[in-house]
Protein backbone atom coordinates (compact mmCIF):
# COMPACT_ATOMS: atom_id res chain seq x y z
CA UNK A 1 0.00 0.00 0.00
CA UNK A 2 3.08 2.39 0.79
CA UNK A 3 3.12 2.82 -3.79
CA UNK A 4 -0.62 3.07 -3.57
CA UNK A 5 -0.99 5.74 -1.25
CA UNK A 6 1.04 7.94 -3.13
CA UNK A 7 -0.82 8.04 -6.44
CA UNK A 8 -4.02 7.97 -4.81
CA UNK A 9 -6.45 11.24 -6.05
CA UNK A 10 -7.93 13.89 -3.79
CA UNK A 11 -11.26 12.93 -2.27
CA UNK A 12 -13.55 14.64 -4.67
CA UNK A 13 -11.72 13.33 -7.77
CA UNK A 14 -11.74 9.24 -6.39
CA UNK A 15 -15.73 10.05 -5.38
CA UNK A 16 -16.45 11.25 -9.14
CA UNK A 17 -14.29 8.27 -10.79
CA UNK A 18 -15.99 5.81 -8.41
CA UNK A 19 -19.53 6.64 -9.44
CA UNK A 20 -18.45 6.96 -13.20
CA UNK A 21 -16.80 3.31 -13.05
CA UNK A 22 -20.18 1.79 -11.57
CA UNK A 23 -22.39 3.80 -14.12
CA UNK A 24 -20.25 2.02 -16.57
CA UNK A 25 -20.55 -1.64 -15.21
CA UNK A 26 -24.04 -0.75 -14.80
CA UNK A 27 -24.96 0.11 -18.21
CA UNK A 28 -22.34 -2.57 -19.89
CA UNK A 29 -23.04 -5.78 -18.25
CA UNK A 30 -27.08 -7.51 -17.86
CA UNK A 31 -26.34 -7.66 -14.02
CA UNK A 32 -30.66 -8.15 -13.22
CA UNK A 33 -30.19 -11.46 -15.54
CA UNK A 34 -27.25 -12.94 -13.15
CA UNK A 35 -28.26 -15.52 -11.25
CA UNK A 36 -29.55 -13.72 -7.45
CA UNK A 37 -25.69 -15.22 -5.48
CA UNK A 38 -23.87 -13.63 -8.80
CA UNK A 39 -25.26 -10.65 -9.16
CA UNK A 40 -22.43 -7.79 -8.97
CA UNK A 41 -19.93 -10.53 -9.39
CA UNK A 42 -16.39 -8.61 -11.86
CA UNK A 43 -18.28 -5.39 -11.41
CA UNK A 44 -18.28 -2.07 -10.14
CA UNK A 45 -21.07 -1.59 -8.10
CA UNK A 46 -22.14 1.71 -5.64
CA UNK A 47 -25.10 2.17 -3.33
CA UNK A 48 -26.19 4.62 -1.20
CA UNK A 49 -26.13 3.19 2.40
CA UNK A 50 -26.96 5.00 5.58
CA UNK A 51 -23.48 5.60 7.11
CA UNK A 52 -22.68 7.41 2.82
CA UNK A 53 -21.90 5.97 -0.19
CA UNK A 54 -20.26 1.96 -0.46
CA UNK A 55 -18.10 1.33 -3.77
CA UNK A 56 -17.06 -2.03 -4.59
CA UNK A 57 -15.22 -4.77 -6.32
CA UNK A 58 -16.18 -8.49 -6.79
CA UNK A 59 -14.46 -11.30 -8.19
CA UNK A 60 -12.93 -14.34 -7.47
CA UNK A 61 -9.32 -12.91 -7.08
CA UNK A 62 -10.15 -9.31 -6.10
CA UNK A 63 -12.35 -7.30 -3.18
CA UNK A 64 -12.74 -3.32 -2.55
CA UNK A 65 -14.25 -1.80 -0.37
CA UNK A 66 -14.67 2.10 -0.59
CA UNK A 67 -16.27 3.81 1.93
CA UNK A 68 -17.73 7.44 1.70
CA UNK A 69 -18.87 9.11 4.66
CA UNK A 70 -19.25 12.51 6.49
CA UNK A 71 -16.79 11.48 9.29
CA UNK A 72 -14.18 10.16 6.42
CA UNK A 73 -13.08 7.94 3.90
CA UNK A 74 -11.64 3.91 4.01
CA UNK A 75 -10.65 2.39 1.38
CA UNK A 76 -9.83 -1.85 1.68
CA UNK A 77 -8.87 -4.27 -0.39
CA UNK A 78 -7.66 -7.99 -0.75
CA UNK A 79 -6.13 -9.82 -3.38
CA UNK A 80 -5.83 -13.78 -3.72
CA UNK A 81 -1.96 -13.82 -4.83
CA UNK A 82 -1.10 -11.13 -1.57
CA UNK A 83 1.83 -12.13 0.37
CA UNK A 84 0.48 -10.37 4.16
CA UNK A 85 -3.33 -10.68 4.19
CA UNK A 86 -5.24 -10.98 7.01
CA UNK A 87 -6.11 -14.69 6.38
CA UNK A 88 -2.18 -15.35 7.01
CA UNK A 89 -1.50 -12.97 9.42
CA UNK A 90 -4.43 -12.34 11.19
CA UNK A 91 -2.67 -10.79 14.27
CA UNK A 92 -0.87 -8.46 12.30
CA UNK A 93 -4.28 -7.25 10.79
CA UNK A 94 -6.40 -7.19 14.05
CA UNK A 95 -3.27 -4.79 15.31
CA UNK A 96 -3.38 -3.13 11.82
CA UNK A 97 -7.58 -2.60 12.60
CA UNK A 98 -7.22 -1.04 15.39
CA UNK A 99 -5.21 1.64 14.18
CA UNK A 100 -8.17 3.00 11.88
CA UNK A 101 -9.78 5.93 13.49
CA UNK A 102 -13.58 4.70 15.16
CA UNK A 103 -16.10 6.04 13.18
CA UNK A 104 -14.21 4.14 10.10
CA UNK A 105 -13.22 1.24 11.84
CA UNK A 106 -17.05 -0.16 11.97
CA UNK A 107 -16.83 -0.02 8.40
CA UNK A 108 -14.23 -2.63 7.56
CA UNK A 109 -15.33 -4.46 10.76
CA UNK A 110 -18.84 -5.22 9.44
CA UNK A 111 -20.54 -8.33 8.64
CA UNK A 112 -20.46 -7.10 4.74
CA UNK A 113 -17.63 -5.95 4.96
CA UNK A 114 -15.24 -7.48 1.73
CA UNK A 115 -18.42 -10.04 1.39
CA UNK A 116 -17.28 -12.78 -0.74
CA UNK A 117 -16.63 -16.18 -1.15
CA UNK A 118 -13.53 -16.07 0.40
CA UNK A 119 -14.32 -14.67 3.89
CA UNK A 120 -14.04 -17.71 5.68
CA UNK A 121 -11.66 -15.95 8.68
CA UNK A 122 -13.23 -16.00 12.04
CA UNK A 123 -14.93 -12.59 12.67
CA UNK A 124 -12.00 -11.25 10.75
CA UNK A 125 -12.37 -9.54 7.03
CA UNK A 126 -9.92 -10.65 4.24
CA UNK A 127 -7.67 -7.83 3.53
CA UNK A 128 -4.52 -7.04 2.09
CA UNK A 129 -4.44 -3.21 2.76
CA UNK A 130 -6.42 -0.16 4.01
CA UNK A 131 -6.16 3.58 4.30
CA UNK A 132 -8.44 6.32 5.16
CA UNK A 133 -8.47 9.81 5.78
CA UNK A 134 -10.58 12.02 7.73
CA UNK A 135 -11.49 16.05 6.55
CA UNK A 136 -8.75 16.90 8.83
CA UNK A 137 -6.12 15.31 6.52
CA UNK A 138 -4.29 16.46 4.24
CA UNK A 139 -2.98 13.17 3.06
CA UNK A 140 -4.21 9.62 2.97
CA UNK A 141 -3.19 7.54 5.91
CA UNK A 142 -1.75 4.07 6.10
CA UNK A 143 -1.43 1.87 9.39
CA UNK A 144 2.16 1.99 11.32
CA UNK A 145 3.43 -1.71 10.70
CA UNK A 146 6.47 -4.00 9.78
CA UNK A 147 5.65 -6.94 7.39
CA UNK A 148 6.94 -10.63 8.77
CA UNK A 149 10.22 -11.39 6.90
CA UNK A 150 7.93 -14.64 5.41
CA UNK A 151 6.05 -12.17 3.26
CA UNK A 152 9.32 -11.36 0.66
CA UNK A 153 9.06 -13.30 -2.33
CA UNK A 154 11.18 -16.35 -2.47
CA UNK A 155 12.51 -15.63 -5.77
CA UNK A 156 13.64 -12.40 -3.64
CA UNK A 157 14.64 -13.63 -0.66
CA UNK A 158 16.60 -16.98 -2.35
CA UNK A 159 18.55 -13.91 -4.46
CA UNK A 160 22.18 -14.72 -4.53
CA UNK A 161 25.16 -11.84 -3.90
CA UNK A 162 25.24 -10.40 -7.97
CA UNK A 163 21.28 -11.36 -8.64
CA UNK A 164 20.39 -7.71 -7.46
CA UNK A 165 21.96 -6.36 -10.08
CA UNK A 166 19.58 -8.29 -12.81
CA UNK A 167 16.68 -6.39 -10.91
CA UNK A 168 15.69 -3.74 -13.35
CA UNK A 169 16.73 -0.14 -11.70
CA UNK A 170 12.88 1.21 -11.52
CA UNK A 171 11.74 -2.50 -9.59
CA UNK A 172 14.76 -2.11 -7.48
CA UNK A 173 13.44 -0.09 -4.51
CA UNK A 174 9.63 -1.03 -4.91
CA UNK A 175 7.94 -2.89 -2.30
CA UNK A 176 7.46 -6.22 -2.89
CA UNK A 177 4.79 -6.58 -0.16
CA UNK A 178 2.61 -4.33 -1.57
CA UNK A 179 2.54 -4.36 -5.56
CA UNK A 180 -0.79 -5.71 -5.60
CA UNK A 181 -2.41 -2.32 -4.73
CA UNK A 182 -1.36 -0.21 -7.34
CA UNK A 183 -2.70 -3.06 -9.65
CA UNK A 184 -6.04 -3.59 -7.84
CA UNK A 185 -6.57 0.16 -7.34
CA UNK A 186 -5.55 1.22 -10.80
CA UNK A 187 -8.69 2.31 -12.25
CA UNK A 188 -9.32 4.79 -8.99
CA UNK A 189 -5.42 6.33 -9.32
CA UNK A 190 -4.58 5.98 -12.91
CA UNK A 191 -5.06 9.49 -14.55
CA UNK A 192 -5.41 7.79 -17.64
CA UNK A 193 -8.52 7.00 -18.88
CA UNK A 194 -7.33 5.05 -21.75
CA UNK A 195 -5.11 3.00 -18.80
CA UNK A 196 -8.68 1.64 -17.12
CA UNK A 197 -8.96 -2.27 -16.53
CA UNK A 198 -12.09 -3.28 -15.72
CA UNK A 199 -14.28 -1.00 -18.43
CA UNK A 200 -13.03 -1.95 -21.30
CA UNK A 201 -13.57 -5.36 -20.15
CA UNK A 202 -17.46 -4.94 -20.27
CA UNK A 203 -17.37 -5.29 -24.17
CA UNK A 204 -13.84 -7.20 -24.47
CA UNK A 205 -15.06 -10.11 -22.46
CA UNK A 206 -18.79 -10.26 -23.94
CA UNK A 207 -21.77 -10.36 -21.98
CA UNK A 208 -24.54 -12.80 -20.88
CA UNK A 209 -28.50 -12.53 -20.54
CA UNK A 210 -31.95 -13.28 -20.28
CA UNK A 211 -31.95 -14.73 -23.94
CA UNK A 212 -29.09 -17.07 -22.59
CA UNK A 213 -31.04 -19.57 -19.78
CA UNK A 214 -27.37 -21.54 -19.32
CA UNK A 215 -25.85 -17.51 -18.33
CA UNK A 216 -23.48 -18.74 -21.72
CA UNK A 217 -21.17 -15.65 -23.03
CA UNK A 218 -22.23 -14.38 -26.20
CA UNK A 219 -18.45 -13.51 -28.22
CA UNK A 220 -18.53 -9.53 -28.14
CA UNK A 221 -17.91 -10.27 -32.36
CA UNK A 222 -21.12 -12.34 -32.27
CA UNK A 223 -23.20 -9.59 -30.79
CA UNK A 224 -25.15 -7.24 -33.47
CA UNK A 225 -23.79 -3.77 -32.21
CA UNK A 226 -25.85 -0.87 -33.07
CA UNK A 227 -23.54 2.04 -34.89
CA UNK A 228 -23.56 4.43 -32.33
CA UNK A 229 -20.44 6.92 -33.88
CA UNK A 230 -18.50 6.69 -30.96
CA UNK A 231 -16.26 3.73 -29.59
CA UNK A 232 -15.82 2.45 -26.33
CA UNK A 233 -13.19 4.71 -25.71
CA UNK A 234 -14.85 7.98 -26.61
CA UNK A 235 -17.94 6.59 -24.81
CA UNK A 236 -16.41 5.97 -21.35
CA UNK A 237 -14.34 9.70 -21.53
CA UNK A 238 -17.83 11.09 -22.10
CA UNK A 239 -19.14 8.92 -18.48
CA UNK A 240 -15.52 9.96 -16.51
CA UNK A 241 -16.16 13.14 -17.62
CA UNK A 242 -19.92 13.16 -15.58
CA UNK A 243 -21.44 14.68 -18.62
CA UNK A 244 -25.40 13.44 -19.20
CA UNK A 245 -25.97 9.93 -20.40
CA UNK A 246 -27.28 9.66 -23.62
CA UNK A 247 -29.19 6.70 -25.66
CA UNK A 248 -26.47 7.21 -27.99
CA UNK A 249 -23.57 5.99 -24.57
CA UNK A 250 -25.33 3.72 -23.45
CA UNK A 251 -25.96 1.71 -26.73
CA UNK A 252 -22.25 2.27 -27.43
CA UNK A 253 -21.88 0.04 -24.32
CA UNK A 254 -24.59 -2.32 -24.65
CA UNK A 255 -26.27 -3.50 -27.96
CA UNK A 256 -29.96 -3.58 -26.52
CA UNK A 257 -30.17 -0.66 -23.82
CA UNK A 258 -32.10 2.64 -24.24
CA UNK A 259 -31.38 5.59 -21.69
CA UNK A 260 -34.98 4.66 -19.98
CA UNK A 261 -33.93 1.08 -19.11
CA UNK A 262 -31.04 2.16 -16.88
CA UNK A 263 -31.30 5.87 -16.21
CA UNK A 264 -33.10 5.50 -12.48
CA UNK A 265 -30.32 2.97 -11.69
CA UNK A 266 -27.72 5.35 -13.11
CA UNK A 267 -29.10 7.57 -10.91
CA UNK A 268 -29.05 5.26 -7.78
CA UNK A 269 -24.88 5.20 -7.97
CA UNK A 270 -24.74 8.87 -7.53
CA UNK A 271 -23.79 9.99 -10.82
CA UNK A 272 -24.97 13.50 -11.21
CA UNK A 273 -27.50 12.77 -14.50
CA UNK A 274 -29.70 15.00 -13.66
CA UNK A 275 -26.58 17.89 -12.15
CA UNK A 276 -27.63 16.68 -8.58
CA UNK A 277 -24.66 16.83 -5.76
CA UNK A 278 -24.92 14.12 -3.72
CA UNK A 279 -21.17 14.12 -2.28
CA UNK A 280 -21.36 15.44 1.48
CA UNK A 281 -19.73 19.17 0.90
CA UNK A 282 -16.76 18.95 2.71
CA UNK A 283 -15.39 16.89 -0.32
CA UNK A 284 -15.24 19.78 -2.52
CA UNK A 285 -14.62 23.14 -0.28
CA UNK A 286 -11.47 24.60 -0.13
CA UNK A 287 -11.07 24.23 3.53
CA UNK A 288 -11.80 20.64 2.82
CA UNK A 289 -10.60 17.79 0.98
CA UNK A 290 -10.54 18.98 -2.35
Amino acid sequence: MFLAVKAMPEVSDLFDRARALATVCLIGRDTEDYPPEDRGSDLYAMVRRETGWKFTLRNQAQLIDLHFTDSGVLLAWWWREALFHSGEYEDEWRAILGQIPEPLRVLVEAPDAMEGDHADVDQLPLLSGVMWRLPQHDTWQIPDFTHPESVIPSWIADMQEGDYDYIPPELRDREWKDDDASDILCDLITPKPDDLYWPHQIRQQGMRGSPHPNWEWLDPQDIAWPDTGLTTAQALHHVLSLRPVTDQIVQTFHPTRTLADVVDSIVATGYPQHGEQVAPAWYYSPTGLR
